[in-house]
């Protein structure tokens, strides 16, 4: 669901142009709460100066070492899946992080607004960076390890003060709670058929890094196997017209979770769940007997919101909401079951 938009300037935020440029928008982000993705970033400075240091060791190699840094560093926010629980420090920093960032479209309390933090953290680390670059130039190894220290400690003090932001706006804002999830509500995850990229590439800088400080680290992180599938899962190909069918449900789907409620009002909610409701019954219809079980959770998640918004009034929106962002919350997980089934069986 969209995040409503507050009056004032429409000018993006430094940090969103930022999120944007590593592909971090909408739901992305829930890959970053990752917290292998958060504390792995974290290695990308000391591996950054390990290879500017290797000059002097391995001569122009040391460009090879530098090169996957900087491309792990683009690719680290998306490396990873979502994880199984958001219910941690590090992927509430990043919810954080997302909230500061539409900072411009989203009223914030007054003692985050007016807050120096963020400022008084970014130039720590531009001071580390400054200490760090001189001891790379002049291989001073204790101004190397302060720059590097007042850096990474400047950045935990930063996403510290996200996770302060996150705890309070998601108990003023129930989508921004949404966000949160636990083992026994997470999204299912796609199994994967060949060993994670981000796993391997992690490993080959672990390695990368050994080498050029000329000591050695073992690393042996595997992704979690895959939960087994039904035997719905192995279905063959889908017929024809019961992809056609998941089709226009993915695009009834993606208009139902671009609605705002307050915006759309009781009769925009409707139109927009009967809709839905029309594209699953001819799915249903002609599915036959594959997907029966995601299909009927999603039926049960969608009469219900239907039966929600029927016993709203028009003018009492607002006091339901509560109540609608539980139940699109519902729909979005018995679709997203349904969908990755839809998935295999209509590539």
């Amino acid at each position: 669901m969209s995040t409503p938009a507050t009056s004032g300037t429409t000018r993006s935020t430094g940090e969103r142009r930022v999120a944007k440029l590593f592909g971090l928008q909408g739901e992305s982000w829930t890959r970053h709460a990752n917290p292998w993705s958060v504390w792995t970033r974290f290695a990308v400075l000391p591996l950054l100066a390990a290879s500017v240091w290797s000059r002097d060791w391995i001569g122009w190699w040391s460009l090879v070492p530098l090169v996957l840094s900087l491309v792990f560093m683009m690719v680290n926010p998306l490396l990873f899946p979502r994880p199984r629980s958001t219910r941690n420090w590090t992927s509430r920093s990043v919810f954080g992080e997302r909230v500061w960032a539409d900072r411009d479209t989203v009223e914030l309390p007054e003692q985050f607004r007016a807050s120096r933090v963020p400022a008084v953290a970014q130039a720590i680390q531009v001071a580390g960076i400054a200490v760090l670059a001189y001891g790379l130039v002049r291989y001073d190894l204790l101004a190397a390890v302060t720059g590097t220290v007042l850096c990474q400690t400047a950045k935990l003090w930063y996403l510290d003060r996200m996770v302060l932001l996150f705890e309070d706006m998601k108990a003023r804002r129930p989508e921004y709670a949404a966000w949160e999830y636990g083992p026994e509500t997470a999204p299912p995850r796609r199994p994967r058929a060949q060993p994670g990229t981000g796993m391997l590439l992690l490993l080959g800088l672990v390695l990368l890094a050994a080498a050029a400080c000329g000591g050695g680290s073992g690393d042996d992180g595997g992704a979690a196997p895959a939960a087994p599938t039904t035997a719905a899962a192995s279905q063959t190909t889908a017929s024809a017209q019961a992809c056609a069918d998941a089709e226009a449900l993915r695009a009834s789907m993606a208009r139902l979770d671009q609605l705002d409620p307050p915006e759309a009002g009781k009769a925009g909610l409707q139109a927009a769940l009967q809709d839905t409701r029309g594209r699953l019954d001819a799915l249903k219809a002609s599915a036959g007997t594959s997907w029966g079980g995601q299909i009927a959770a999603m039926d049960g998640a969608v009469g219900t919101f239907q039966t929600t918004v029927a016993g709203l009034d028009t003018d009492g929106l607002l006091a339901g909401l509560p109540k609608i962002v539980a139940d699109l919350e519902r729909v979005d997980q018995a679709w997203t079951a349904l969908q990755s089934e839809l998935d295999r069986a209509c590539p």
